[in-house]
């Protein structure tokens, strides 16, 4: 949770910086600005169905479970949302810098030109696919329905679950098209490659239900939804945008400077403060004087005295 955290703060200050800088503002960081809309929902919406009712349990609870049907269901269709959303985006992005390879010299204006279709395609297409899962029957599902110590739950569906067995079946869909078609290396071996892969998939919905493949579920989904989606779009871009990382070191100093100028109100107390110098100054010549006038005037009564003699 905390690296999660750490991302998510990485993540604003980069979007922050692309928006203060002009010289941000092409294709591939509007993609990116993009995708850290969806990115920073799922991540909300796991805090709000499943990390916050599995730490604070007994007090989220009785507040849980006032909620109406509608707001139960509407974390499930915000979590496939997101997901679909950030796929879509990120084979967006791939598409861009292939075009940035392939035709530099027409590439910005060319998704320019698209940008709009893109956005309403990326927002839309999940939108039509998901709103089914709003009709659902959500139920707070406790961890461990016996433990009287143990009050974690987590928001499910009631009987069969049939909108959240469509959700996952729309969200590893593309997924399972695409692994297919990586582990191609002779289309001779497709099908086989096709039935063995889709065999896997329907073996794991077959165990959904069980009590251990919910506990994995529950417990593994936040940690590999984040490092897919805040963790490794903040951290790879900084470490591989050198234009961004300078700024955003650049920006980040001045507002520290900044900061640290306006805490700065009034002079500060003590003799190393500049108001108290020229008093210190005028003490130090005052007892040079002193000194001098005693060196002297001793000098002179010794004098006397060996004149005497």
């Amino acid at each position: 949770m905390c690296i999660s955290i750490l991302s998510m703060a990485l993540y604003i200050a980069e979007i922050v910086t692309i928006v203060r800088h002009k010289k941000f503002y092409n294709s591939f960081y509007a993609l990116f600005v993009m995708r850290a809309i969806p990115d920073w929902l799922g991540v909300l919406v796991s805090f709000y169905g499943n990390r916050l009712p599995s730490i604070f349990g007994a007090v989220l609870y009785p507040i849980y479970s006032q909620f109406p049907n509608w707001m139960l269901a509407f974390g499930l269709f915000l979590t496939v949302h997101t997901f679909l959303a950030n796929n879509l985006v990120t084979a967006f992005i791939l598409l861009n810098r292939l075009t940035a390879i392939i035709m530099p010299i027409k590439h910005e204006k060319l998704w320019r030109k698209f940008r709009p279709l893109i956005t309403i395609f990326v927002y839309g297409v999940p939108t039509l696919l998901c709103w089914p899962v709003l009709k659902m029957d959500g139920i707070l599902q406790l961890d461990d329905p016996n433990s009287t110590t143990d009050p974690s739950f987590a928001i499910y569906e009631a009987g069969d679950a049939p909108y959240i067995h469509y959700s996952l079946y729309i969200s590893l869909l593309p997924q399972t098209e695409t692994l297919s078609i990586i582990l191609n290396e002779n289309c001779g071996f497709m099908h086989w490659q096709h039935f063995w892969v889709t065999c896997s998939w329907q073996a794991y919905f077959c165990n959904l239900d069980g009590p251990k493949t919910k506990a994995l579920l529950f417990v593994y989904y936040p940690l590999i939804m984040d490092t897919g989606t805040v963790m490794l779009a903040s951290w790879l871009l900084l470490w591989a945008s050198d234009t961004i990382r300078q700024q955003l070191i650049k920006d980040f100093s001045i507002i520290q400077k900044t900061n640290i100028q306006n805490n700065r109100v009034g002079p500060l107390e003590g003799p190393g403060n500049n108001t108290h110098r020229p008093q210190f100054r005028t003490t130090i010549a005052t007892n040079f004087i002193i000194r001098t006038k005693l060196r002297i005037a001793v000098s002179v009564f010794f004098g006397n005295e060996s004149l005497t003699a």
